[in-house]
């Protein structure tokens, strides 16, 4: 029991700390490199803030829905469940993208 509660410890620490370092890695970059997707800098800074507010609010909302279905699973289970969480920050990056892109060709 102690085991599965360490492990389910760290995919929280998976679930907020890699999209919380792609989103600040994104902007980093963004800045250093202006050859960026979003070429705005207000737009960058937007979708930096919806990117760090997924990577928090979102693993509490999954942590008590991924505790229940993880009881009486495989390890390999909470580690799948843990996978579609960061897929979802990925699929949110993309459609964040797609999104200012069109704000940013309208203006």
């Amino acid at each position: 029991m102690f085991v599965m509660y360490l492990g389910m410890s760290a995919g929280m620490n998976v679930m907020t700390g890699v999209p919380i370092a792609i989103a600040l890695f994104a902007i980093i970059t963004a800045n250093v490199a202006e050859r960026s997707i979003i070429t705005k800098r207000s737009n960058k800074y937007l979708f930096l803030g919806v990117s760090i507010i997924y990577s928090l609010v979102v693993p509490f909302i999954a942590e008590p829905v991924m505790v229940e279905a993880s009881h009486g699973e495989s390890p390999g289970y909470f580690r799948f469940l843990l996978f579609l969480i960061v897929l979802g920050f990925v699929f949110v990056q993309i459609i964040g993208y797609d999104l200012l892109n069109r704000v940013t060709e309208d203006e």
